[in-house]
């Protein structure tokens, strides 16, 4: 019987030590470790978000591609922020958005939120619509902490429409270069909304800036007879760093 070296055994002994930590580690990382997902706002940061929708009506369909800024116009000491929407699209794309909407009421093409940490988006005013294009990411923060895995709920008002975002983190990816956060998120009507709506949403959010990076889904309104089913993809990044990526590539 052959007789293990003794230096060999150690080596041995430290290396089974480092993948037991590893697998301890990343078991913690799974089951214990909580994520504060939170959006975070600086003066003057702008973001700029490309949008491509495909509407279904009946037998007529329709593919939307257009954008939107959003600018911080004041950071607060409290972690709020005033944020101005501007939707941007060449008249053709815009009236057929307007279309879309009817039945629903206008989208403004500026609007000005005051936006928290966890999310939510009030209107400045009374007067201003609800009704605003935009990314359903922000209604999908939690508001504690959470660990991978674990679910939590969200309810949203816009205009007529009363849903509930039943959501759960799936993980950490990167994205473009970016690690974000990973949200799968299902949508349900509450009583009373009009139409009904049902869909499901990924969202991927900027682990650093708290920003929506991307966001893919599916969702269906229904009213009496009526049905239109809209796939949607928003891909955003802050305005500095397209600029820095296209002066790269012209260098």
């Amino acid at each position: 019987m052959m007789k293990r070296h003794p230096v060999a055994s150690a080596i041995a002994g430290i290396l089974l030590l480092a993948l037991l930590g590893i697998g301890g580690w990343w078991v913690y990382g799974r089951l214990f470790r909580t994520y504060a997902i939170t959006r975070r706002f600086h003066a003057g940061e702008q973001w700029r978000y490309q949008v491509t929708q495909s509407l279904q009506f009946g037998q007529q369909s329709i593919t939307l591609n257009l954008f939107y800024t959003e600018t911080v116009k004041e950071a607060n000491s409290d972690g709020t922020a005033l944020v101005e929407r501007v939707l941007h699209g060449d008249a053709q794309t815009l009236h057929a958005l307007q279309q879309s909407a009817a039945p629903l009421g206008e989208i403004p093409k500026r609007t000005v939120w005051r936006v928290h940490p966890d999310g939510r988006e009030t209107p400045l005013s009374r007067e201003q619509a609800h009704l605003s294009l935009g990314s359903a990411g922000a209604r999908l923060y939690p508001l504690h902490p959470v660990r991978i895995g674990e679910q939590w709920e969200r309810e949203s008002e816009m205009g007529s429409i009363r849903s509930r975002f039943l959501c759960r983190l799936e993980g950490i990816i990167e994205l473009e270069g970016n690690p974000c956060y990973k949200i799968v998120a299902r949508l349900e009507s509450l009583p009373g909304s009009l139409p009904q709506v049902r869909g499901t949403l990924t969202s991927y959010i900027d682990r650093q800036s708290g920003w929506v990076r991307q966001e893919e889904g599916t969702i269906t309104m229904t009213a009496g007879s009526l049905q239109m089913s809209s796939q949607i993809r928003i891909h955003g990044q802050p305005v500095h760093e397209g600029t820095n990526r296209r002066g790269a590539r012209n260098g």
